[in-house]
């Protein structure tokens, strides 16, 4: 696994802490090369984060379908690619697409 990918999963990992799971990354060999890092989040989707040249692209896997919820540049200081801000974003998309019920019995409304 690259540097890259490593750091993205700290960051993803960082902030969802226990609602997050089973990370899978892979690394493309078309031009250009892209990341694909896939992970389980409030045990109910799985959330694709697809980077091609500098650019992350997030969204929800159903089946071979990607459907997108967020697109944003990669930051590159200090070890940290993504914005505190696109990960709170993601987060909010995420719970919307989720019961109320579902989040309250898991402890995480």
């Amino acid at each position: 696994m690259d540097e890259l990918s490593i750091g993205l999963i700290r960051e993803v990992k960082n902030y969802f802490q226990d609602r997050v799971s089973d990370f899978c990354s892979s690394s493309g060999h078309g031009f250009p090369p892209g990341i694909n890092i896939e992970f389980i989040l409030y045990k109910y989707l799985l959330v694709e984060i697809l980077i091609e040249r500098n650019t992350a692209f997030i969204g929800i896997r159903e089946g071979k379908k990607l459907i997108s919820l967020l697109s944003t540049e990669l930051l590159k200081s200090d070890k940290c690619y993504l914005s505190k801000g696109v990960i709170g974003e993601l987060d909010q998309e995420i719970r919307l697409r989720i019961p109320d019920k579902y989040l309250t019995a898991k402890g995480w409304a």
